[in-house]
């Protein structure tokens, strides 16, 4: 096979819409192909293209790499997002005949498969699997891959405004500094944040000792009443955090870097206590009309140049280890997306919960954000 010449490093504007205004004008381009003589051939109409319908996060999949997939196919791509889980499982649920490739987090998927919600990948019809880390493949939320491939994953660090904390030890224990009071934010995922007193404790973040959830859980109330720390979304930590509202956050990897790239204010660290980590993979919904598709968005997101193209856009991790070498310079030594070999040991995924775990973390979770609403 003739090997496809990398994406190139530009990028441009993408807003949410139904179709991308550029894929509509290739799609212009390709009936536009369809002359006179062929329109007029034994009076058959032009064939129209094929649209290829994507269900995922707003934004999440860069502007350059959906139009590099419309002028290598032909296919055009419609572009629906949603906000979370419960509502991809709700679309799902109400519209699946309306998508047919999905981009969620590896930790739903046993949940949406669950509600049969997906179908069955036909690996035969997928090249590149080879070039994805195995340690991102068989994961406990889908063994085989039957249903799922990687797609990016990442971590949670802190970020910290350089122009109010001066070299700070590379610790959890930044968030906690009462003298920051009232400029803390940390994730509104309470799975994340009760992760921070876990694994300032040496826990994993997976335990299932009731009394140490519940002594982590009483860490983070403590903080909230004393330091009246805030619960955000991670666009909302974003933006407190470039306009100084925020002085210490607890957020992701890649929103660290995008808004560190953008305002040199804003540094980062990678907590020396370890992090949790997360991944994000391609599945197809079970009701997709075009399945073939689907397949090849697929394998076109497993090129190397595609993968690194994607996470060099987003400051996000690629699970594809032929993508690394044809990461820009800029990247290399960034520890956004390169995480030294003492703390690796250190990163856990999230594993499946016990009915405990759920309904303890549940009822930790609505207690503290009760704490943190009282403080507004």
């Amino acid at each position: 096979m003739t090997p496809k010449s990398p994406i190139p490093w530009s990028f441009f504007a993408f807003r949410k819409l139904s179709i991308h205004p550029l894929l509509a004008l290739l799609g212009m381009l390709i009936l536009g192909s369809c002359g006179p003589a062929d329109t007029a051939s034994e009076g058959s109409a032009p064939s129209m293209p094929q649209v290829l319908r994507l269900l995922t996060w707003e934004d999440y999949i860069p502007p350059d790499v959906l139009a590099a997939f419309t002028a290598e196919t032909g296919i055009l791509i419609e572009y629906t997002s949603i906000e979370n889980t419960e509502d991809l499982i709700g679309t799902l649920r109400a519209y699946g005949n309306r998508h047919d490739l999905v981009i969620t987090d590896d930790s739903s998927i046993s949940r949406i498969q669950s509600n049969q919600l997906l179908q069955p990948l036909d690996h035969s019809t997928i090249q590149g699997i080879e070039n994805l880390e195995p340690r991102f493949l068989g994961t406990e939320n889908d063994p085989d891959n039957q249903y799922s491939l990687p797609y990016l994953w990442g971590t949670t660090l802190v970020a910290y405004r350089n122009d109010r904390i001066t070299d700070p030890e590379p610790s959890f224990e930044l968030l906690f500094d009462e003298k920051l009071k009232g400029h803390v934010i940390m994730l509104d995922d309470m799975h994340e944040s009760l992760a921070v007193p876990l694994l300032m404790g040496g826990h994993s973040i997976n335990t299932t000792d009731e009394t140490i959830l519940r002594s982590a859980g009483e860490k983070l109330a403590q903080a909230v009443r004393s330091t009246n720390i805030r619960f955000a979304s991670e666009t909302q930590i974003r933006e407190a955090l470039a306009s100084g509202d925020a002085w210490a956050a607890l957020c992701y990897s890649g929103d660290a870097a995008l808004v560190g790239d953008k305002h040199p204010e804003v540094s980062f660290f990678l907590p020396k206590e370890g992090m949790t980590m997360w991944l994000d993979v391609m599945a197809i919904s079970r009701e997709a009309a075009n399945v073939e598709a689907a397949h090849e968005f697929i394998t076109f997101m497993l090129r190397p140049d595609v993968a690194a193209t994607t996470a060099h856009y987003f400051h996000f991790f690629t699970p594809n280890r032929s993508a690394k070498p044809l990461l820009v310079a800029k990247q290399v030594g960034d520890n956004a997306v390169v995480i030294p070999d003492q703390l690796l040991k250190k990163l856990e995924f999230f594993a499946k919960l016990t009915p405990m775990q759920n309904e303890l973390i549940s009822k930790i979770a609505g207690e503290i954000r009760n704490q943190a609403r009282s403080n507004e």
